[in-house]
């Protein structure tokens, strides 16, 4: 364990800076060499600048052209669903029972025959015609 009789030990931790250095003259030669690099970089800027606001342009007309065309198909997917719905609907009605049988009686003729029931092709108008089953 150390022993610290003096102030010295606890001011000798602080850095020392050394001699500070005064600033130096403008030299007006280096200004020149950087106003020639500004230069050169505002010519860039110049050039770059309206490029990049017709890129800018260009891809904000593509994106609405794109939204459009989207909001086309949306509408369309909407009709063809409405439509292809009512579609399903016809289908189901035209395919159940009852309305296989009306169709058949009313279109070709054809009847659900009874026990004993006696059909006769009919070649003049294409069509069966059916006799009563003898009681």
């Amino acid at each position: 364990m150390s022993n610290y009789s003096s102030i010295g030990s606890y001011t000798s931790s602080i850095t020392k800076n050394g001699v500070r250095q005064l600033g130096k003259p403008w030299d007006f030669s280096r200004i020149a060499v950087r106003l020639a690099e500004w230069k050169q970089v505002g010519k860039i800027v110049i050039w770059i600048l309206p490029v990049l606001l017709v890129l800018n342009v260009m891809c904000s007309s593509a994106i609405s052209s794109m939204n459009h065309s989207i909001g086309k198909v949306t509408e369309a997917t909407v009709v063809l669903e409405t439509k292809n719905l009512g579609l399903l609907a016809e289908r189901a009605i035209a395919g159940s029972e009852l309305n296989v049988k009306k169709r058949a009686e009313d279109t070709l003729g054809l009847v659900t025959a009874v026990k004993g029931q006696v059909g006769l092709f009919n070649r003049q108008y294409g069509s069966f015609q059916y006799k009563q089953p003898l009681l």
